[in-house]
């Protein structure tokens, strides 16, 4: 177990459980001592500063955040009221002078060379001295073991360019109390709550460095700087591991945020294409169709749950976008229009959009659960 000392004007306190989440964010209390790979790729370094204007900004840029690149970084500015904003550029420490330069003076130097953002400040003054905060990209080597989980940005840190971070830290810390509580609930079910979360960390982290590739390889292509051209290689380079990681999947219903699928995005679109050249569906089980059991999560807790695994897809999967796939099979496999499939999956249990239902079947073919049967 874990014992915390608490020292305060009242004296000391010890406190003592037997799971702790490290929730610490980029400090990692604990998980620095657990083991954490920084990416040597690339280095970013955040410069940040508030500024305030007299009477307010104009109406039309008041309530909006605003980002933009530029030859040796990007720069974003949001606002924190109606006369007050805050000014960030992020730059490559390794290529930017900063030995006995003032932060406030980079960060004015660095927004010089942008084309909208620096002339967004005509009329304002800084409220106060910029500060610096790093911003390189690292991630955990395990995410959790018995009595520890690493949640958010205690487990791994994302390019900040994805604008996922938040959405990404929230959905890490819910996962990782329904963790805990799986394991105080049903000690059982420790080692398999762990491995889930381990898992589902690794691979969260693999396609967010995957996403974030094509806004690299976009500001390459118009900068054609060192800045620019080394992250979209090291994106690039990132999205190839992730294609080739073979990470089982964390299955968790109606959480459209955890990624729940990992197959290409092509492959899914082709399928939807086949289906939609089809008079009828004639949807067969796939040839190496096999349902085995995995865990994934009902409710507030961890359980052991059948998934459907195949040759093109061995690690396995139960949802996608909400949508049952061992339901949407059957469902499937009984009806050969596809409205009157959708319409068989609604009446037997939670109603899903079509959309949804139909991002599910093209899955389920891609990944070889189900295929077409002779005309």
């Amino acid at each position: 177990g874990w014992s915390v000392r608490c020292d305060g004007a009242e004296g000391s306190r010890v406190i003592e459980s037997s799971w702790v989440i490290d929730a610490s964010g980029r400090h990692g209390v604990i998980a620095r001592g657990e083991g954490r790979q920084v990416d040597r790729s690339t280095t970013t370094l955040a410069i940040i500063q508030r500024w305030k204007r007299e009477g307010g900004w104009p109406e039309a840029d008041r309530h909006f955040t605003y980002i933009e690149s530029y030859d040796t970084g990007w720069a974003w500015s949001v606002p924190l009221g109606d006369d007050l904003r805050c000014y960030t550029v992020m730059i490559d420490q390794r290529e930017t002078e900063l030995a006995g330069c003032d932060l406030s003076d980079i960060l004015d130097r660095e927004l010089q060379r942008t084309v909208h953002l620096g002339r967004s400040r005509e009329g304002a003054q800084p409220v106060d001295q910029a500060w610096a905060c790093p911003a390189s990209l690292y991630k955990a080597t395990r995410y959790a073991r018995p009595g520890l989980i690493l949640s958010g940005d205690a487990g791994s840190f994302i390019d900040p360019l994805s604008s996922f971070g938040v959405k990404k830290a929230l959905s890490s810390g819910w996962l990782a109390g329904i963790v805990a509580n799986t394991a105080l609930i049903d000690p059982d079910m420790t080692e398999a709550s762990v491995n889930f979360f381990d898992s589902r960390e690794k691979l969260v982290y693999s396609r967010y460095r995957e996403s974030s590739a094509p806004f690299f390889q976009s500001a390459a292509q118009s900068h054609g700087t060192s800045y620019w051209i080394e992250r979209a290689q090291a994106a690039k380079k990132a999205a190839v591991v992730a294609s080739d990681s073979g990470l089982p999947q964390a299955d968790i219903r109606n959480q459209l945020d955890l990624l729940e699928s990992n197959l290409p995005e092509a492959d899914v679109r082709a399928a939807f294409d086949e289906i939609c050249a089809q008079d009828r569906l004639g949807a067969v089980r796939g040839k190496t169709l096999r349902i085995f059991e995995g865990p994934g999560v009902a409710g507030h807790r961890i359980v052991m749950e059948q998934r459907l695994g195949s040759a093109l897809w061995p690690s396995g999967m139960r949802y996608v976008r909400g949508v049952d796939l061992l339901q949407l099979i059957e469902a499937a496999m009984s009806h050969d229009q596809v409205p009157e499939g959708w319409a068989a999956y609604n009446a037997s249990g939670a109603a899903v959009t079509l959309p949804d239902y139909l991002t599910a079947l093209s899955t389920a073919f891609a990944a070889g659960f189900l295929e077409h049967g002779k005309k």
